[in-house]
Parts: C-alpha cells; sequence; structure tokens
C-alpha cells in the first residue's frame, strides 16, 4: 500500500511550497494536493480556516461521525496563522487534532512533524485521546510561558 499525504489548504502557494517541502524530504510518500476539508481522505495536513469545510469540522468529522470512521486514528496536523488566540488552540486540542503548525513555517518544523507522525501512525502510538478530552496523551506539550500554541519534539 502507497502512503500518502493530503494537504489540504485554500491557497495554493502554501500547498506548493509544502508539497516541495515533503516530495524532497519524503519521495517515497505520494503527495496528493486539496483545496477544501471535503476532499480528505489519509493522512491530513489542515489549514484551519477554509471556505467549505474548516480544519476544526474536518478533525472533528474524522475523529467522530460515521462516513469516517476508517479513517478516525489518522493523525491530523492543523496549519494555522490562528495559533496565537487561545481559543483556537483549545478548539483544535478538542476537535482531536495530533499536532499544531504554526504558519509561517519552516522546513524543519514540517520535516519533523512528518516524520513525528508517520512513527507514532506506524506503532500505533498515541491514537487515544487523554483522559480530559485533549490531545492524545502522547503528543501532549506544555505551552512556555506566554505562548499560545503547543509544540512538541520528535
Amino acid at each position: 500500500m502507497t502512503k500518502a499525504f493530503l494537504l489540504v489548504d485554500d491557497e495554493a502557494s502554501t500547498r506548493g511550497a509544502m508539497a516541495r517541502i515533503l516530495e524532497r524530504c519524503y519521495p517515497q510518500i505520494e503527495i496528493r494536493r486539496a483545496s477544501d476539508g471535503d476532499e480528505a481522505l489519509a493522512m491530513l495536513d489542515d489549514d484551519v480556516a477554509m471556505p467549505r469545510r474548516d480544519g476544526f469540522s474536518l478533525c472533528w468529522s474524522i475523529r467522530n461521525a460515521a462516513p469516517y470512521r476508517p479513517w478516525r486514528d489518522v493523525p491530523v496536523v492543523l496549519v494555522s496563522a490562528l495559533f496565537h488566540d487561545e481559543d483556537a488552540v483549545e478548539r483544535a486540542w478538542r476537535a482531536g487534532t495530533a499536532l499544531l503548525v504554526q504558519k509561517p513555517f519552516g522546513r524543519g518544523e514540517i520535516v519533523r512533524a512528518v516524520t513525528g507522525l508517520t512513527r507514532i501512525a506506524s506503532t500505533g502510538a498515541g491514537s487515544e485521546a487523554s483522559s480530559d478530552g485533549g490531545a492524545p496523551a502522547a503528543l501532549q506539550a506544555t505551552p512556555a510561558a506566554g505562548e499560545a500554541r503547543r509544540s512538541v519534539s520528535w
């Protein structure tokens, strides 16, 4: 089975930049691109604010709605410039996201996120939500003082 990474972002330039990073670093992974959340199929890199279905709704649906059950344990990464807002961060964790990436992002941040998530997906670790309904236990991290977003070291 071919491993695939589906980039979901309403901005073509963001999809292109992330695809170039991923294609160079992960030539064995098929990179697919989509412009909205309704096209999500496999591992998702999801922009939070999109016109038809936003990232929060997409992530929640994958975790909870019957038609998406086959993908419920697929790690979802939300990518957004909104993660300076603590409410957006909380909403992302409650939706069931595995990891948040702040825009603008660097090559290293994307590579670390994908590498870590592919390890987690291959071992099955971190697919269960924590007891408080937040981020999966394996991915919980405490933000530095004054930071609204959480980061994970792989």
